[in-house]
């Protein structure tokens, strides 16, 4: 199973209700406010859910879910093994 860009961006925009239009691969999300900290774990569960198994208690960071970009690299990252 794998993440999509766009499955991602309609998560975020439809089900998060966050207005992605000004939004670029390295905004911040979250540390920007556009996002809130009940929505981190919203999100954590749709990456599990795309990617196919629970991600690794060290990479649930802000760092990993601050911006669309962050959330593919982690996602590519977890494809690979």
């Amino acid at each position: 199973m794998a993440l999509t860009k766009s499955d991602l961006t309609h998560y975020l925009a439809n089900t998060l209700h966050i207005d992605l239009a000004d939004v670029t691969d390295d905004t911040p999300l979250f540390s920007s406010g556009r996002a809130d900290s009940f929505a981190v774990a919203e999100l954590i569960l749709f990456i599990e859910s795309s990617i196919g198994h629970r991600l690794p208690a060290m990479d649930v960071t802000m760092e990993n879910f601050d911006s669309i970009g962050r959330i593919m690299n982690l996602a590519a990252r977890q494809a690979a093994g």
